[in-house]
């Protein structure tokens, strides 16, 4: 019981994190669209990244939100989670003047904060996944 409340809790402060910095984008497109085309590896890309990145977000989110998909969701949140960290890790290496194409109050976040902050939420995800992982175990050896 108490891994499953865990669980819950990792995945809604997953969701929230989705959901917010998806809405963020596409509340401020055309700033979101011309920020992604700044970056000269993104810019042949930027308008199908500046619509696929919201949907992914919200797609994870969709998957967290129900219980039998809440696996898919959290694999989903770490590898997103895991590219967009790469992404940051190259700014850093590459350039540091470009803006920061996040959203919301993230968007504040010096490179190195966005870094440690989606490191812990991908220590969340993978957290999930263990404990999940544990759970279906536990289940499947105390069935009839």
């Amino acid at each position: 019981m108490r891994r499953t409340v865990i669980i819950d809790v990792l995945a809604a402060a997953l969701i929230i994190l989705f959901v917010y910095a998806a809405l963020s984008k596409l509340m401020a497109y055309p700033l979101f669209t011309a920020q992604l085309e700044m970056h000269p590896l993104l810019r042949p890309f930027a308008g199908w990244l500046a619509w696929a990145l919201p949907a992914a977000e919200l797609f994870i989110s969709a998957l967290l939100v129900i219980p039998s998909t809440r696996l898919m969701g959290l694999y989903g949140s770490a590898i997103l989670l895991f590219m967009f960290t790469v992404y940051l890790t190259g700014m850093i290496l590459t350039d540091k003047h470009l803006p920061c194409s996040c959203g919301g109050l993230i968007s504040g976040f010096t490179w190195r904060q966005h870094i440690v902050f989606n490191l812990v939420f991908i220590i969340l995800s993978i957290t999930g996944i263990i404990l999940s992982k544990q759970k279906d175990r536990t289940a499947v050896s105390f069935a009839p």
